[in-house]
């Protein structure tokens, strides 16, 4: 990453014009910026930008960590409230004089700025786009910046605080006397929060990513599509609570939860149904005679094989009965049109890769005979893994695997949009 070119990046995404000529090129006095209806001016020292660039090319990075084989630093975020942060800057640091260790959570030290920033500049491959504007980083990429509160008007801030001002991330660090391996310290890392968190009963996070500290979930806010007509069709009440759950919430495990109990509310009903229609095939076919004892063993295998996978209710097998879910439910023309609509790619997406965290298989939408079992095990496997945390099996990380999770949400949503419109009945 070549110097001059990450500072014109860094400029533009900060809407400060570089046109401007210094009088001194190396220790400028950037023109006076209005915030707030403040002005004020930033001074920036060219030399000390450029250091701190090539400083970062020490460190290492791993998910959202800038690390040393001492030290160790990761952007942190309260769930609750952002007030919180306020009583961070009068605490004390921790020490664990034992393993010779300090923990502090504080503003993000001017290293992990500019390592973020260089992050965003490869993610939005600036080198091969340089003229993206600033409004295009902003809608395009979902970068999202806090505007600081001036408080003393005609004041003179620093570059790097200034930009400091404006992520405005707090990070946990970690330092030692020892080296450790970036596993060490991660799971010093998720000790702390667990400390701090059970203590303080806060929700203490640390961010998945270097983008995910400045990028927004990206909302297209298109004209709302106010319905022209009535509702024809009345749905299942308990069904609609979770639907609704589901839209209201912005975490991808609470949507693919409540998209799938849309499902799952049908699975037993529809099991014990197919498993009925399929005993009254085989008793009313012409040969059926209930005097044979080759027809009654037939009879009783095939029912003694369905009830196996049966519970105490009544409970079905449920991999087999998301099958029969889809098959009474779901067109797949009005899925893959569904899948359509919200983008273009979202149908090759299923086929050319499988759910990583879970292993669900790829959909082969050209193969009509493995359609449903392939989108009943992608979808039976990810749930498995939402809900299972047990070693032997493949589980989803809640922010390790987020960004794959999302992806899965069209899928399970087009569906659970299928069972409703399909289960409702025609008002009259």
């Amino acid at each position: 990453m070549e110097y001059q070119l990450f500072k014109e990046f860094l400029f533009k995404i900060m809407r400060i014009d570089l046109s401007e000529t210094y009088s001194n090129p190396n220790n400028s006095i950037i023109p006076r910026i209005s915030i707030n209806r403040n002005n004020f001016s930033i001074s920036f020292d060219d030399d000390t930008l450029k250091t701190l660039f090539e400083s970062t090319d020490n460190f290492n990075t791993n998910s959202a960590a800038l690390y040393t084989d001492k030290t160790y630093e990761v952007g942190v975020k309260f769930n609750d409230s952002p007030r919180y942060y306020r009583d961070l800057e009068s605490a004390e640091c921790v020490k664990d004089t034992q393993n010779k260790l300090t923990y502090s959570i504080t503003p993000a030290s001017s290293e992990y700025v500019i390592s973020m920033f260089k992050q965003i500049f490869q993610d939005v491959d600036y080198e091969h786009n340089p003229n993206i504007s600033h409004v295009q980083l902003l809608r395009e990429y979902g970068l999202s910046f806090r505007r600081p509160y001036i408080e003393e008007p005609d004041s003179q801030y620093d570059f790097i605080q200034y930009i400091s001002e404006v992520i405005h991330c707090y990070s946990l660090k970690i330092t030692s006397e020892s080296n450790y391996s970036i596993e060490h310290f991660t799971d010093l890392k998720n000790a702390y929060i667990f400390n701090f968190s059970y203590n303080s009963n806060l929700s203490l996070t640390d961010y998945p990513s270097f983008s995910n500290i400045m990028y927004r979930e990206i909302i297209k806010r298109n004209k709302i599509n106010v319905p022209r007509t009535p509702p024809h069709r009345i749905y299942n009440s308990e069904i609609i609570e979770y639907y609704k759950i589901a839209l209201s919430s912005n975490d991808p495990y609470i949507k693919y939860i409540s998209f799938y109990h849309v499902i799952e509310h049908y699975l037993d009903k529809v099991y014990y149904q197919h498993l009925i229609e399929d005993m009254r095939d085989l008793i009313t076919k012409p040969d059926f005679n209930y005097t044979s004892n080759k027809n009654i063993s037939e009879l009783i295998n095939m029912t003694d094989k369905r009830l196996k996978n049966f519970g105490k209710f009544g409970q079905g097998n449920e991999l087999e009965s998301i099958k029969f879910v889809l098959k009474d439910f779901v067109s797949i023309d009005d899925l893959k049109s569904n899948l359509s609509k919200q983008s273009d790619e979202t149908i090759s997406f299923y086929q050319n890769y499988k759910a990583q965290f879970s292993d669900g298989p790829n959909i082969n939408w050209d193969n009509s005979d493995n359609i449903i079992p392939s989108i009943s095990k992608r979808i039976y496997f990810t749930r498995n893994s939402l809900i299972h945390s047990k070693s032997e099996r493949k589980t989803y990380h809640a922010y390790q695997d987020r960004a794959l999770l999302e992806k899965e949400i069209p899928l399970i949503k087009a569906i659970a949009e299928l069972v409703i419109i399909n289960s409702g009945k025609i008002i009259n």
